[in-house]
């Protein structure tokens, strides 16, 4: 099915999960007073953000996608946007992203309930980042905290494990955050990637950060994606412009390519949180990219370990592997899409993605075994590879959204 949800302003949806039914649950951004919130959800009011007129929002769609099951707004007073989501076995729902609300956004059992860490808004775009965790039917709160440090974060995304964890990598100029056995103990000056692991216990309510630690180096860089497989290691990806990023010694690449622009290059991390020795679990963390701007905006495992990692490159020398779908860089940006292997020593295959204009991959998930895997992003090429498509013509112009399944040698 396909189908479109929102009101009559600019309505914006970022993340998805499927839960066991096959309800589909969305969240993202509204600038709309006529959202179609459904009756009896956490909150039905438009809260219109001070700034930028942006409320979150989070809805279920039916398995057929018929219907709305639910929707809610969410948020308070200043803006508000969603950006992560997840499910967990009990079809809980949980949601990051960003806040400016901070004297009214909905808390309940924080683990962090000041803003900022002092309760005050110092400038603009001085966010906090947010954790909430929601009932199945979006009717009510199970907890919700500020994902704060003295300065602006964002939390980009959500992973929740089979214990209801909630892991969530989170962009960061303050160089104090909550740490807990952490990899970096302290932030940088300028962004910084920030991983965090939350428990909850509801009886008594109480919210606790198992896992926190900074992941960066002296130049700005941040933290876009995360993932957890069944043994609990985490994946976690973004981009660097930190030629001392913390690599680990025999990853797949320990050399700092991204020196023709601002952006350079994406990294990728394994981590085992539960490991309380002094190096903080880290698995392996390396560099990925080529000598232009590299940056990774999703990841994705697989039950054997291995990190399915998409962005976009606009490096000519992007690594791709023999046999590879597409080893040609074509000019203005391609998406790029890699499979590390579960050491991170090695690629296991990676490829270009797009034609003549700018690509984009932004999310990766995978079905069992790896074999496959499924991206979404934008491309502005007319000439962007397509098959089996439902639109004449496939591309429809300016800058089109695309759905790729795509064979892993």
């Amino acid at each position: 099915y396909a189908n479109y949800v929102g009101g009559s302003a600019d309505d914006y949806a970022l993340a998805i999960q499927v839960d066991a039914g096959g309800q589909a649950f969305v969240a993202g951004i509204t600038n709309s007073n006529d959202f179609p919130v459904t009756s009896g959800v956490l909150d039905t009011s438009y809260n219109g953000g001070a700034f930028f007129g942006h409320d979150a929002w989070i809805a279920a769609f039916d398995a057929a996608g018929a219907s709305l099951v639910a929707a809610t707004y969410f948020g308070g007073s200043g803006d508000d946007q969603a950006y992560g989501l997840d499910l967990d076995a009990s079809g809980n729902v949980y949601v990051g992203g960003l806040t400016l609300s901070y004297t009214d956004f909905p808390l309940l059992h924080a683990l962090q309930p000041i803003y900022n860490l002092d309760g005050l808004l110092h400038t603009l775009p001085d966010s906090d980042g947010f954790l909430t965790s929601l009932t199945p039917d979006l009717t009510a709160l199970r907890y919700s905290t500020f994902v704060a440090g003295p300065q602006s974060e964002v939390v980009f995304d959500v992973a929740v494990d089979g214990d209801a964890r909630a892991h969530v990598v989170v962009e960061t100029n303050s160089t104090y955050m909550l740490t807990q056995n952490p990899i970096q103990g302290s932030g940088l000056a300028g962004d910084n990637a920030w991983i965090g692991s939350y428990e909850f216990e509801p009886s008594p309510p109480a919210m606790s950060l198992v896992y926190g630690t900074f992941l960066c180096g002296s130049a700005p860089d941040s933290g876009h994606g995360i993932a957890v497989d069944a043994e609990g290691y985490l994946y976690a990806a973004g981009y660097t412009s930190s030629s001392n990023f913390p690599v680990s010694s025999g990853a797949f690449d320990t050399t700092f390519n991204g020196t023709g622009c601002g952006t350079g290059d994406m990294w990728v991390a394994k981590i085992d949180w539960a490991d309380t020795t002094p190096s903080g679990g880290l698995v392996y963390a390396t560099f990925l990219g080529g000598a232009s701007c590299d940056n990774a905006w999703d990841v994705a495992t697989d039950g054997s370990g291995l990190a399915f990692v998409v962005g976009e490159t606009e490096s000519s020398d992007y690594p791709t592997t023999p046999g590879a779908y597409d080893t040609t860089y074509y000019a203005e940006g391609d998406v790029g899409f890699s499979v590390l292997s579960a050491d991170g020593t090695s690629l296991v295959s990676s490829t270009f993605l797009g034609a003549r204009r700018k690509d984009s991959g932004q999310a990766v998930a995978t079905e069992a075994g790896g074999a496959h895997a499924y991206l979404v992003g934008s491309t502005a090429s007319d000439k962007f590879p397509v098959t089996g498509v439902y639109l004449t013509p496939p591309y429809q112009g300016a800058t089109d959204a695309f759905a790729t399944k795509i064979d892993v040698p």
